[in-house]
């Protein structure tokens, strides 16, 4: 497997001013994680990166000097909440991605981000930040997974080179910079994301996983009985009844509800 070629460094500092542009907040990032001082460089730490409400254009000029192999790019979550699927059921992460993009289409311009397949994230956009929000499900491997929405205080991994798999972050739909933050989909005030994220787990376990909460297994195993009933898919969109995925997509319309995105 080829390996991608690290950016140019003109080419990132390009890339952060046009996400900027687009109404995103970026920050430099060494694979995952942005600058720790003894970590990860020995110049300094970018200090602070959490309570960071915007990037100005001269902050982005500064780190490209203070950081220069920092190649890759992450973005604020404060404004770009992201539902970050931390799981490796590729059945589940497809479903998923099938209903985000099916649900949401009408609402906002639905984005796709991968990095390590088949692991997906999906930002969206909120005027009224929220705290991170996790839920741990166990695998039938034991494994213990997450599913999270990613909000105030956090960053995702957008662009340059998965430290893992070593190949670029790839996205699909559209890509920040290319989508202004205005046209993605909007999101719930906090309680309904917190409600929603329950059910996101409900839909995932009825594909073979079981929920933690605290850290400890749900004593009942999940079968699909707990999915509340939904509406058959739209014929004609990708949760069609005539869908090869269909089973597996309507599975994922159990997770939000019809309004979810548009009211708090």
């Amino acid at each position: 497997m080829e390996h991608a070629r690290q950016p140019d460094p003109t080419e990132v500092l390009a890339l952060r001013h046009k996400l900027r542009a687009a109404g995103y907040s970026p920050i430099p990032l060494y694979g995952k994680t942005p600058p720790v001082y003894g970590k990860n460089n020995k110049r300094k730490g970018l200090d602070g990166w959490q309570n960071l409400q915007e990037v100005t254009r001269e902050q982005i000029e500064m780190w490209s000097l203070t950081w220069p192999d920092a190649y890759n790019t992450g973005v604020l979550t404060r404004h770009v909440p992201v539902l970050d699927l931390d799981i490796l059921n590729e059945e589940a992460a497809r479903a998923v991605e099938d209903h985000v993009c099916g649900h949401y289409a009408e609402r906002g311009c639905p984005l796709t981000r991968i990095g390590k397949p088949p692991k997906r994230a999906f930002p969206f956009r909120t005027d009224e930040p929220f705290k991170k929000f996790k839920v741990g499900v166990t695998a039938p491997s034991g494994a213990v997974e997450e599913i999270e929405f990613l909000g105030d205080g956090e960053q995702l991994a957008c662009f340059g080179i998965h430290p893992e798999t070593r190949r670029a972050y790839s996205w699909h739909g559209g890509e920040p910079g290319r989508v202004r933050r205005e046209d993605l989909p909007i999101s719930a005030k906090p309680r309904r994301v917190s409600w929603s994220t329950r059910s996101w787990v409900s839909s995932y376990a009825a594909l073979g996983t079981s929920e933690r909460r605290n850290g400890r297994k749900s004593n009942a195993r999940t079968t699909g009985a707990r999915l509340r009933p939904v509406a058959a898919p739209k014929t004609g969109s990708s949760c069609s009844p005539t869908s090869t995925k269909a089973a597996s997509c309507t599975t994922a319309c159990a997770i939000l509800p019809p309004r979810w995105s548009n009211r708090g």
